[in-house]
């Protein structure tokens, strides 16, 4: 069983979006229940993280690669490497937590000076074992080299 979300490094959180209600209308006012405040959400059935928190949404099947989807994907891992290292309490997101979320998270990884196999095992120690079960997302960050 997996948790909620797990703290991959100080900050930077890994999920899925099936607890990802954030929010709670009691009489007049919001109660925030996610403490999170920049999230990158990779699954189109997610719900909005709602007020007070920046969200990217940027949708895509728990599939293959293709160049088009690395090279967005670029974007994504900048914006969450910006939020993160300003300081910001940052949770990627996808279904369950296990793949796209995983290969997002590994990439900010790399990006802070990780190696490919380091970024995934890392990942598995503080999400699980079954993380990274797609091949293409496995082997893309196993042979991905930190541009440092």
């Amino acid at each position: 069983m997996y948790e909620e979300n797990s703290e991959i490094l100080p900050g930077l959180w890994q999920g899925g979006s099936e607890y990802s209600i954030d929010e709670e209308i009691m009489g007049n006012r919001v109660v925030i229940k996610k403490p999170f405040a920049s999230v990158v959400t990779l699954n189109e059935d997610a719900p909005k993280m709602g007020l007070y928190v920046k969200e990217l949404r940027f949708e895509f099947p728990d599939g293959p690669l293709n160049d088009y989807l690395l090279e967005q994907l670029g974007g994504v891992v900048n914006w969450a490497n910006r939020e993160w290292k300003s300081g910001s309490r940052t949770l990627i997101r996808c279904q369950m937590g296990l793949n796209r979320s995983s290969l997002v998270t590994g990439l900010v990884l790399i990006n802070n000076g990780y190696s490919g196999t380091q970024a995934v095992d890392w990942i598995r120690a503080k999400r699980g074992p079954s993380t990274l079960q797609n091949a293409a997302y496995l082997n893309y960050l196993l042979n991905t080299v930190a541009k440092n």
